[in-house]
Order: structure tokens, then C-alpha cells, then sequence
């Protein structure tokens, strides 16, 4: 990407979308999907399951920047339809109010697939950006995983709040 044409793209996560003009978000999937064993770990569901799956990609410039995959217990389709909705959700997802969250970054080799979906060689390298959102009982209600681009810049916003008990 041409830093002298507004250089990389800011990925929001704290959004959910694009932050910089120029840039659209195209959701991928919705829907209901059979949880892969990584994510049955992260969510700490039964093997098998059913979940709700959403794929949303940022786009600058005609190439795919980022893509955000986002897996939800079934069980919040009925109270938070929005989920299973494949319009984009230009903030955060309406009802969903998360009680907490854990994050962690990495950077790897893209599998063939990402390396097909971005546009760029096996070697270069990809950030990953997992992360889980508990609810007020402890329970994991997302877990998610940004790939993105080496020449994305993606962006953490927290709010940190005392605990007032």
C-alpha cells in the first residue's frame, strides 16, 4: 500500500468497522455454523456444536485488508438477531454488552488461503488479534480473530472501569 495515498488502513475492533474514509466493510457470512475443536476450546462449548459464525472483511482500495471472524453461543440468536444479520454493523452489535475481555497478538505466515484472500506471498507475515467477551456471569459470549495485513494498522480502544463493589 502507497503511504503517500493516506497510508494504511486503522482497523477499529473496538468499532467493528473501518475507521479511515475510504474503506468498506463487507460482511462475509452470518449465520449458524458447527464449531471447529479451537473454537470449542475458546468458548468452552460441547464438541459439535452449533454457533453463530460472522466473517466480516475490510476493504481499501479493491484489496481485502482485514478479516474479522467472530463466533457466538446459539443460544444469543434469539435476543441479538442482529448476529445472524448479513448487513454490516457499523458499531457495536445491539443487546450485546460484554462484562469484560481478554486479547492477545500474534503475527505468522498466512495460510494459503489468507494468503489468496489478501493478495500477498506465503512469507509475508500476518497479525492475528484473538480475543474473548464475557458476560457479567463469566461465560465466554464471543471469541474472535482479526487476520490482517502486515501493512494494516489495527487499533485497540479500551475503557477501563474500577470495580465499585
Amino acid at each position: 500500500m502507497d503511504r503517500a495515498q493516506g497510508g494504511p488502513i486503522i482497523i477499529t475492533l473496538a468499532a467493528r468497522g473501518p475507521a479511515r474514509a475510504g474503506a468498506d466493510a463487507r460482511v462475509l457470512q452470518a449465520g449458524m455454523a458447527e464449531a471447529p475443536r479451537d473454537i470449542v476450546t475458546q468458548l468452552g462449548t460441547a464438541p459439535l456444536a452449533d454457533l453463530i459464525r460472522r466473517r466480516e472483511a475490510t476493504i481499501k482500495d479493491g484489496v481485502t485488508a482485514a478479516v474479522l471472524t467472530s463466533w457466538f453461543p446459539a443460544s444469543l440468536a434469539d435476543n441479538r438477531p442482529a448476529l445472524l444479520d448479513n448487513s454490516v454493523v457499523d458499531d457495536e452489535i445491539p443487546g450485546f454488552n460484554p462484562e469484560r475481555g481478554q486479547d492477545w497478538l500474534s503475527t505468522w505466515p498466512p495460510t494459503y488461503a489468507e494468503a489468496h484472500e489478501f493478495g500477498i506471498k506465503r512469507g509475508s507475515p500476518v497479525l492475528i488479534a484473538a480475543s474473548r467477551r464475557f458476560d457479567d456471569a463469566d461465560a465466554v459470549i464471543e471469541y474472535a480473530e482479526l487476520v490482517a495485513r502486515a501493512d494494516t494498522r489495527v487499533e485497540y480502544r479500551y475503557d477501563f472501569l474500577r470495580d465499585t463493589q
